[in-house]
C-alpha cells in the first residue's frame, strides 16, 4: 500500500529503550502537537514550549533546528499515527470490506484519540505550510493525503458498480470531511459509544454512495 511506504513514521516511536536526548525530543514533540492543537502554529514560540516541555529555552535546539522542523515533525508523527492506526489492520481483511474497515477506522481514531485528530487537523491545515516544510517533507505529507482520498475514490467505484471516477472522488471527498468531523461534535458523555457513532456513519455513507450497508 503506497501509504505505508511514504516514509512517513508509522506508530508510536519506541522511546523506552531510548536515550535521554531521544526521550527528551519526544517529549518536545508531544508538547508541540498539543499546543499547536490548542493555539494554532503561529502562537506558539519556541520558548513557549520549552517551558512547557519543562527545560531552558536554549535546550530545545539541541532537538530541533526551528519550529519549522517542529512542525514538519510533528505533522509526520500525527498523520503517520493516523495511517497506521487505519490502514494497517486492512491487510488481514478482504478488499470488499476495506471501505467499511476504513469508515470504522476513521471514526475510531478521531474519537478515540480525539486530542491527536485536533491536532491532526490543525497541522495539516497550517496556513503556509508548503512554504515552512522542506520539499521533501512536504511531499510525503501531501503525497501520503493524496493517496488515501485516491483509495477511498477506488473502493467506492469498487463498492458501486458502474459509478464514474468523479463519483468516486467526490464521494471520497465527502467521506472523508464526515470522518473528519465527527471530533467536532461528538460528546463523549452522551448516549452513544464511539463504535455506536461509526455504525451510523457508514450507515449514512453507504446511503451516500448508494452501496449496501
Amino acid at each position: 500500500m503506497r501509504i505505508l511506504e511514504s516514509g512517513l513514521p508509522l506508530g508510536e516511536e519506541a522511546v523506552e529503550a531510548a536515550g535521554r536526548g531521544e526521550e527528551t525530543r519526544g517529549r518536545i514533540l508531544d508538547t508541540a502537537i498539543t499546543l499547536f492543537a490548542e493555539r494554532g502554529f503561529d502562537a506558539c514560540t519556541m520558548r513557549e514550549i520549552a517551558a512547557a516541555v519543562g527545560i531552558k529555552a536554549p535546550g530545545i535546539y539541541n532537538h530541533y533546528a526551528s519550529k519549522d522542523d517542529v512542525l514538519a515533525a510533528a505533522m509526520e508523527h500525527t498523520l503517520g499515527r493516523f495511517f497506521a492506526t487505519v490502514l494497517m489492520p486492512l491487510e488481514q481483511k478482504p478488499v470488499e470490506s476495506w471501505l467499511k474497515a476504513i469508515v470504522y477506522g476513521h471514526v475510531g481514531f478521531e474519537l478515540e484519540h480525539s486530542e491527536l485528530a485536533r491536532a491532526n487537523d490543525v497541522l495539516l491545515n497550517a496556513p503556509g505550510k508548503q512554504r515552512v516544510l522542506s520539499a521533501p517533507v512536504f511531499e510525503r505529507i501531501d503525497g501520503a493525503e493524496s493517496s488515501y482520498l485516491d483509495l477511498i475514490s477506488i473502493l467506492v467505484r469498487l463498492s458501486v458498480p458502474g459509478s464514474s471516477e468523479w463519483d468516486g472522488l467526490t464521494s471520497g471527498f465527502a467521506i472523508t470531511a464526515i470522518c473528519d468531523r465527527v471530533v467536532s461534535w461528538y460528546d463523549p458523555d452522551g448516549p452513544l459509544e464511539p463504535r455506536q457513532v461509526a455504525d451510523r456513519i457508514w450507515k449514512l455513507v453507504a446511503r451516500m454512495i448508494g452501496a449496501s450497508a
